[in-house]
């Protein structure tokens, strides 16, 4: 009996370890409300980011290969208080634009056929028809031209001295981004950067900034939830000292530095950027001011971040904490996902001018009905002290293999770098006299009449 003793000791305290380890890793016994905040932001990021960024990057490339069609819209909405008629009419006439386009991919063969749709008061009013097959680009608008004008992207400076046009500024070819290879982050790289962010905010958050709220009722798209609230409460300098700290280990990182001088360079080989490559010491002289403008001009708001963490739902908010200037919150709820951003801005808060204020509101639902099909809805909203303004953009992506797209031939196209000059001039004035015709018309849509004018 003596025996079994310690070995009876030595089950009950492996026992009891094991449920101590299980109710602080799986629970948040025992933990402090830091703990938990950063616990919960984590089991948050899993819902409302489920794939790891390798993933990500891997559906980037792949989207590549596919073939998709892509559809949207996007109707405007303003409204104004100010008394000038011909204000008045702008606003009306602006709320009447409808625009629409429908995109076509075939990402094996680097080919795209799209449309896009102008229309005003329920009307169509133009059309423009867009292709492209690998470095051949064109454009169509049907009415005042049935071929596509094509451009191939290659000497493009010749291009330009042929038709007299200044070249000093053109590329021989114009370099496009490749979107996998600006996001290529290796793994290490991204856990290193998230080790340096996520330690210096542990490390330099107080403790007592953190707090948990028990049974706090909140609403996660349109579905009531009761749970815990983890929650950071930040002033105005703790803020100032956190972003310093931030970009002072930024400014000695090497893995960092190199990383963003890197994918800098590769947006600067694309010569639509306009922008020129920069060094290391570049950068670090950017940052250096970076932290020298926060010192002069210190922040007037702190920052309370709240998140909420309910089964399969998730909730993050980030506000300010004194006058709502600003407020980003993300939910998400199985394959919905949505995004509120509202930014308000006030003269007073700036200068001692009292005249400018400006809300800003904005919107993203995202909804992924299948793994072939998502859609998206974007709303924005603009208001100041005297007017209103209103976007609302929709857009769906259905993938399939069974999109065609035509290429050019010398049927449906002229191509710029082939043709003379003279064929050229032929054309164009073809185009300026179809043009002619049907300009009134479709001014007379939009509500101007062009009859006294010609």
């Amino acid at each position: 009996m003596k025996k079994k003793i310690p070995l009876i000791i030595l089950a009950i305290i492996i026992i009891t370890s094991i449920i101590a380890i299980y109710l602080y890793c799986c629970t948040d016994l025992f933990k402090t409300p830091q703990e938990q905040f950063w616990s919960s932001l984590s089991k948050a990021s899993k819902i409302t980011g489920d794939k790891t960024y390798s993933e990500a990057l891997n559906e980037i490339r792949n989207l590549k290969e596919k073939s998709y069609t892509l559809k949207g819209d996007a109707k405007f909405n303003i409204s104004s208080t100010e008394e000038d008629e011909e204000v008045q009419k702008i606003a009306d006439a602006f709320s009447k634009i409808q625009i629409s386009y429908d995109m076509n991919v075939v990402g094996k063969k680097n080919k795209e056929k799209g449309i896009l749709n102008f229309g005003f008061d329920n009307k169509q009013v133009l059309s423009v028809d867009y292709l492209r097959d690998n470095d051949l680009f064109g454009i169509k608008i049907g009415e005042v031209y049935d071929k596509y004008i094509s451009i191939e992207n290659k000497n493009l400076k010749q291009l330009a001295e042929k038709y007299e046009i200044d070249s000093t500024e053109i590329p021989d070819k114009i370099e496009f981004i490749d979107m996998h290879d600006l996001y290529d982050i290796s793994e290490e790289e991204i856990q290193h950067i998230n080790d340096l962010i996520v330690g210096t905010l542990k490390n330099e958050i107080p403790e007592e900034c953190y707090s948990v709220n028990e049974n706090v009722e909140t609403d996660i798209l349109g579905e009531k939830a009761k749970t815990k609230e983890y929650k950071i409460e930040l002033s105005a300098k703790q803020i100032d000292d956190i972003a310093i700290k931030l970009l002072e280990n930024a400014k000695r990182d090497e893995v960092i530095l190199n990383l963003i001088v890197n994918k800098y360079n590769k947006v600067s080989m694309n010569t639509l950027a306009g922008k020129e490559k920069i060094a290391k010491d570049d950068l670090i002289k950017e940052i250096e001011e970076s932290i020298k403008e926060i010192q002069e001009e210190p922040s007037k708001e702190g920052v309370i971040v709240s998140n909420f963490y309910a089964k399969d739902k998730a909730k993050i908010d980030i506000s300010t904490s004194k006058n709502n200037i600003m407020n980003i919150e993300l939910q998400k709820a199985g394959k919905e996902t949505v995004i509120n951003i509202g930014i308000y801005f006030d003269d007073e808060t700036a200068s001692d001018t009292k005249t400018e204020k400006m809300r800003i509101n904005g919107k993203v639902k995202i909804n992924q009905t299948s793994n072939e099909k998502s859609n998206a809805n974007i709303e924005t909203q603009i208001e100041t002290e005297d007017l209103k303004f209103g976007m609302n953009m929709n857009y769906e992506i259905e993938f399939s293999e069974k999109i065609s797209i035509e290429s050019f031939t010398a049927e449906n196209s002229i191509n710029l770098n082939n043709i003379t000059t003279e064929e050229f001039e032929k054309e164009m004035e073809e185009i300026y006299y179809r043009a002619i015709f049907i300009l009134p018309q479709k001014m007379k849509l939009l509500g101007i009449d062009m009859s006294s004018l010609i």
